[in-house]
């Protein structure tokens, strides 16, 4: 129980830094390619305004947005549109600091902010998603293709797809999907997650 608490709180952690580190490149990034690669001096001035205030507002945002509650290895449109709503929080947190001072940056800096922060942050979420996937079809990290049985899943609906995940993920269920069978004709000769739909049931 202890071991498994330590865990969730180390991996909590290290989102939090990835996301630090994903702010203060953004806010750079997005600087530096909106000035063409030459940064104001007057607005660079200001950095020590902005960063602690974007940083604080920022992880406030995605706590409130539970991205740091969510198990990412079954991220799906949910845990992305929260990550979009957060962004984009942060990003008119970043518009309104960029009001409160002098020297105004080009107004493409917010869009682009913007877009930087979602590929960094939504990246390192549904990255580990993607490794997880792959690491589990190739044998990767673990898990092994010996005494792995082929089963096949009869249903090629919500249900039946979850399953599918759950196997892919998982190092403890040593089950190798070989097919779908639903009795839906508009189903048959498809696939999910590639993985086909072989027939009906009759």
């Amino acid at each position: 129980m202890y071991k498994n608490k330590s865990q969730l709180l180390f991996r909590r952690l290290c989102l939090i830094v990835v996301d630090i580190i994903s702010i203060i490149l953004s806010f750079f990034l997005s600087a530096f390619i909106a000035y063409d690669g030459s940064m104001e001096l007057s607005f660079l001035k200001y950095t020590y305004f902005f960063i602690p205030i974007l940083l604080i507002g920022s992880l406030f945002f995605f706590i409130i947005m539970k991205l740091y509650d969510s198990l990412w290895s079954y991220a799906s449109i949910n845990e992305l549109l929260n990550v979009i709503i957060a962004s984009i929080c942060s990003s008119i947190l970043y518009c309104i600091l960029c009001l409160l001072i002098p020297v105004h940056p080009p107004i493409s800096t917010i869009f682009l902010y913007l877009l930087l922060l979602l590929v960094f942050v939504g990246g390192s979420r549904f990255g580990y998603r993607f490794v997880r996937l792959y690491a589990s079809r190739h044998y990767l990290f673990g898990r092994s293709d010996d005494n792995e049985s082929k089963v096949m899943i009869v249903g090629a609906g919500s249900a039946g797809e979850k399953i599918l995940r759950e196997t892919l993920v998982s190092t403890k269920l040593h089950k190798k999907v070989v097919c779908f069978i639903d009795d839906d004709a508009t189903k048959h000769n498809r696939r999910i997650h590639n993985v086909p739909i072989a027939g009906g049931k009759k």
